[in-house]
């Protein structure tokens, strides 16, 4: 879901509000920031980072394609199926803030480019709203290790909305870090 930067009126980058220039945190081999953007009238949740895994591009890739290896990666997951090539039915249960409950979703791949980038879209709802968001995934060699950039938005509606966008995107990074740390524990077996 890309917006022309037209479309883009910069809102405050969360990741720092006193001093907007401030670089992505870094912590342990990762790195990550979230802005906030208003787009028509409705707040997107922009997300980018930078993780390091411990095995091969190839490895990875074929893991990111695997949904055993995803449904043990993603935090909360209770199930994660591949309904069509490319195409997975997902369920999760989730926490934010005083949202809690079970969501359910796909999430697919496209402009697939193996093994080096990927673009997501994932689209998931629940009792506490729902969330649409896309995002390029690139892969690159690092001295034996795959290094993942990240690069996303998202837009909530609901009671998600309402909490937020702050929360979210705490939470957003919270769940990418795990997701990461999840993957490259499933790669490194």
């Amino acid at each position: 879901m890309p917006f022309s930067t037209e479309e883009v009126v910069q809102g405050d980058i969360v990741n720092n509000i006193l001093w907007p220039s401030a670089t992505p945190r870094n912590v342990a081999e990762r790195s990550y920031n979230y802005e906030i953007h208003q787009i028509l009238g409705r707040k997107v949740l922009k997300i980018v980072g930078k993780y390091k895994i411990a095995a091969p591009r190839q490895k990875v890739w074929d893991a990111l394609m695997d949904p055993n290896i995803l449904a043990a990666a993603i935090p909360g997951a209770e199930r994660c199926m591949e309904i069509v090539p490319g195409k997975f039915q997902v369920e999760i249960k989730l926490g934010i803030g005083i949202i809690r409950g079970r969501f359910s979703g796909t999430v697919e791949t496209t402009d697939l480019n193996p093994p080096s980038s990927q673009r997501l879209i994932m689209i998931g709802e629940g009792t506490g709203g729902w969330i649409k968001g896309g995002g390029a995934l690139m892969l690159r060699d690092m001295e034996g290790n795959t290094e993942i950039e990240v690069d996303g938005e998202a837009l909530t509606g609901g009671v998600l909305a309402r909490v937020g966008q702050r929360m979210i995107g705490n939470a957003s990074k919270t769940m990418m870090g795990q997701f990461f740390k999840n993957l490259n524990r499933e790669v490194t077996r």
